[in-house]
């Protein structure tokens, strides 16, 4: 807590200009740590289930069964 306390105190010190930057630096941060689990994640996936979902990817993509790009940008965005 002895942390947080200073912090809020030093905060208080600066001008907005600087604690917009100081919030654009945090915002960063959390992109990194999301972006840090979120590799991390997909090394704990084991070797053979990258293998198959490559292979059933595959398969859908020379049989069309897949989603044309477009839709998958929509969805993505969508979330």
């Amino acid at each position: 807590m002895v942390i947080r306390e200073a912090l809020k105190q030093k905060l208080d010190t600066f001008t907005d200009d600087q604690l917009r930057q100081i919030a654009d630096f945090i915002e960063f941060l959390e992109f990194r740590i999301q972006k840090t689990n979120t590799l991390n994640s997909l090394d704990d996936t084991p070797k053979e289930q990258v293998l198959s979902d490559f292979r059933q990817a595959w398969h859908e993509a020379m049989t069309d069964q897949g989603m044309p790009v477009a839709q998958l940008w929509e969805e993505l965005r969508n979330e």
